[in-house]
Order: structure tokens, then sequence, then C-alpha cells
């Protein structure tokens, strides 16, 4: 479980990336140079220019919130987040960009702040992705009842959404709940297979279960 909440943390803003673009007019010059450095990978340029939005525009959202992406990829967590906070301060509209600073809250071990923040964006727009992530949290605190919530909601929303099936059937091991382990580990692998690098754990723990080894 700890492996996938890793995993989460450090490749989850590459799909952030995925869902963000340059809308509008506004959007051109700083903005849209930005945004091609970030789609190639090119993180110092994209905060470099990023950078240069916000010293044109320092009320502007979006210009924060590309900031704070490209922090995240360079590693730099706590500037991350003050770039997400300051987003949310100019825009609180905007479910991406609380659950922007919820991953970077949960990758930087502030599990309350980040179940706040997914909360947030989960109260903005009903998105799988933001239930994973706050059972993610949840997990991280302890709190295994919401986390498994909130995974099955996800899966409720996304019902190809393989890396909740695998939190999920995950947290029924760990809770000794053996059958629907097994069911939600094998569903993870006909979705997702190995293309998270997750195959030969998934395996090692259906192994376990079909073992009797549970918890």
């Amino acid at each position: 479980m700890k492996r996938i909440i890793i995993y989460a943390a450090l490749a989850i803003f590459s799909l952030i990336l995925s869902r963000f673009e340059a809308r509008s007019s506004e959007d051109k010059g700083y903005m849209q140079t930005a945004y091609e450095a970030m789609n190639q990978s090119q993180y110092k340029t994209a905060l470099l220019f990023y950078e240069k939005a916000v010293e044109a525009k320092p009320d502007y959202a979006p210009a924060y919130y590309g900031k704070g992406l490209a922090l995240a990829n360079l590693d730099k967590i706590a500037e991350s987040i003050e770039a997400f906070k300051k987003a949310v301060e100019l825009d609180s509209k905007k479910p991406d960009y609380f659950y922007a600073l919820g991953l970077s809250y949960l990758k930087n071990g502030e599990y309350d702040k980040a179940v706040s923040a997914f909360s947030s964006a989960a109260d903005l727009a009903n998105d799988a992705n933001y239930y994973y992530a706050r059972g993610l949290a949840y997990k991280l605190k302890g709190d295994y009842d919401a986390a498994l919530k909130d995974f099955t909601e996800a899966i409720k929303l996304n019902p190809t959404f393989g890396l909740a099936y695998y939190a999920r059937g995950a947290l029924h091991k760990l809770q000794g709940r053996g059958e629907a382990s097994l069911k939600d580990l094998e569903k993870y692998l006909d979705l997702n297979d190995d293309k998270d690098g997750l195959k030969k754990e998934t395996l090692r723990l259906i192994e376990e279960i079909k073992e009797g080894r549970i918890n």
C-alpha cells in the first residue's frame, strides 16, 4: 500500500498537466511558452516563464497554478504549496487548484491539510481522482474506514480506475477481508496489468491471500 501512495504522489502531477490547457488570449506570451515547456518536461524553463507571467500579472491565478506544477515536478514541494495556495486564493472555483494543492500536501506529509484540500476539490466537482487522492491521505492518517469509502466512491464514479481497485484491494487485505481483496486486486490486473509497475507486487499480494496470509 505504501508503494502505491508513493507512486501516486510522484506521478500524479503529470496527470494534472494533461488537464491543464492555455485556453484564452490572456494565456499567450509567457504562459504559452511556459505551457509548451511543461509539455516537453522542461520544468526549469517553464518555471522561469511562469514567474515572468506572475510578475506581469500578479493577480492571474493560472500563472500561479502553472508555477506550482513546475515546482512540484522539480520536487520543490514546499514552494509548490505556496504557489497553489496563491492560485486558490485568487480563484477558489477551480477544483484542480485544490487538487494540486492537496497532492503537494500529501507528498509533504501534511495529511490533514491534504484531506481538506481534496475535500474542497470534491465539493466543486464529482471527480474520481479527488476521492482516490483523499483516500490515500486518509490511509496515511490511519483512518482506514474513510479511505475505504473514498476508494469505493472513486470506483463508483470511474469503474475503470485501476489504481483505485489496487488501493482498495490492498486496504481490504490489511483489514483481513481476503475475498474482497482478491476480487479487487484481480480487477486491477485486468484493467492495468503492469502499466504502473505494480504487477509483481499485486501478484505477491494475491499469492499471500490464497495461502491464507492476510493482514
